[in-house]
């Protein structure tokens, strides 16, 4: 008995050892895993940001500390900052009045042309700005230069990220238990909306605002083809200064994109969460 025990049991101990060995570098390799991808993101936006406050940025490094790119900022872009938190806000809270009762319709199912619907809803999705830009030209040549041709194409690419988070909560919500109760209590169909569904997605649309603020102050590839002398979105003069060589106030307007998005996207996974 003592001899087979002792034959079972070395092989015992070299499964804990190699597990222990395992253990070891799984506990190194971890936080690589981990770290590597936000390292990949926060590692550029750090050099932007120390870049930003040098006096010369060019082949030969950087040197020099100077407040010069934030004082042309200040000096310049104060329209252009000013133009896109309005665009945001304006995108942002029309598409709430548009895409929640959309999204609430769209979640309750049993209607004809409902995949159809969600499918032209989704299509900015897919389609690049550039092709929707174009397409807005085409159809209104009257707006082009006009802010509100810039308004017409940030509602069109955000109104999908509206829709199917309030849909996605809809769907998850016992809506019909919720709305025969109201109406057991003499509710009408405007009070159960108003009073029922929507504080119960209270999350879901403070999210979809969110989502689509960000999404229209940082849009640049579609803005950079329908901006104007007039209408010039931030990311428009971020994406000239780059291409002017001028990469100091370029990284300067990256450091007023994190502070302006930056505590909405921390509302955001907030709210996802």
């Amino acid at each position: 008995m003592t001899a087979s025990a002792g034959m079972y049991a070395i092989p015992t101990r070299r499964r804990q050892r190699a597990g222990a060995r395992a253990e070891r570098f799984w506990a190194w390799v971890e936080p690589v895993l981990v770290w590597s991808p936000a390292g990949l993101l926060l590692i550029p936006l750090l050099f932007l940001a120390i870049g930003s406050f040098t006096a010369r940025w060019d082949s030969r490094g950087l040197s020099g500390l100077s407040l010069d790119a934030y004082a042309t900022i200040w000096s310049t872009a104060q329209g252009e900052i000013g133009f896109s938190l309005f665009l945001a806000i304006g995108v942002s809270t029309i598409n709430l009045l548009l895409g929640v009762p959309l999204g609430v319709r769209l979640a309750q199912g049993g209607r004809r042309g409902q995949v159809l619907v969600k499918a032209i809803v989704s299509m900015p999705i897919v389609l690049p700005p550039m092709i929707v830009a174009m397409g807005l030209v085409l159809a209104w040549p009257r707006l082009i230069g006009s802010w509100e041709i810039l308004m017409l194409a940030h509602l069109v690419w955000t109104f999908p990220f509206v829709v199917w988070p309030v849909m996605t909560a809809m769907m998850a919500l016992d809506a019909p238990t919720l709305a025969a109760a109201a109406r057991t209590l003499g509710a009408s169909d405007w009070a159960i909306f108003t009073r029922v569904i929507l504080p119960n997605l209270r999350n879901a649309i403070l999210l979809a605002w969110s989502m689509t603020f960000i999404m229209s102050f940082a849009e640049i590839n579609g803005s950079l083809f329908l901006a104007s002398a007039g209408s010039h979105p931030v990311g428009v003069g971020l994406l000239e200064s780059f291409l002017n060589l001028e990469i100091r106030v370029a990284a300067a307007y990256t450091v007023l994109f994190l502070l302006v998005l930056t505590p909405v996207f921390l509302l955001t996974v907030r709210r996802g969460a």
